[in-house]
């Protein structure tokens, strides 16, 4: 009986671990607070979807974090927790104007 009990708190474990609570939302560019459509969402446990033309996703599948690309923004990583109604994305060249990439950074390095 003891071994079962364990079997099944270890079960549960997993199961909070990977939870399979809804998270919805829509992507907001930062600059302009325009929605972002076409936004590749793809979960640690491998599903991937597209945000719709309006922005807006849906995810009821089980999972823990999520990578999301767009090839006009800043791939960003956000775990569960992190996933608010609206993810603002960062445009790819606001970044590289700032001067955040670490590609100048390290060239600049080696031609000081």
């Amino acid at each position: 009986m003891t071994y079962r009990m364990l079997l099944f708190a270890i079960v549960l474990f997993a199961i909070d671990e990977v939870s399979f609570a809804q998270k919805s939302g829509i992507f907001i560019d930062l600059q302009t607070h325009l929605p972002v459509p076409d936004v590749q969402i793809r979960t640690n446990t491998g599903y991937a979807r597209l945000s719709d033309k309006a922005g807006r996703f849906s995810l009821s599948i089980p999972f823990s974090s999520i990578t999301i690309t767009h090839t006009s923004y800043v791939m960003r990583v956000l775990n569960k927790e992190e996933i608010k109604d609206t993810i603002y994305l960062l445009a790819e060249e606001h970044q590289h104007q700032r001067g955040d990439d670490p590609r100048e950074k390290a060239q600049s390095h080696l031609l000081a």
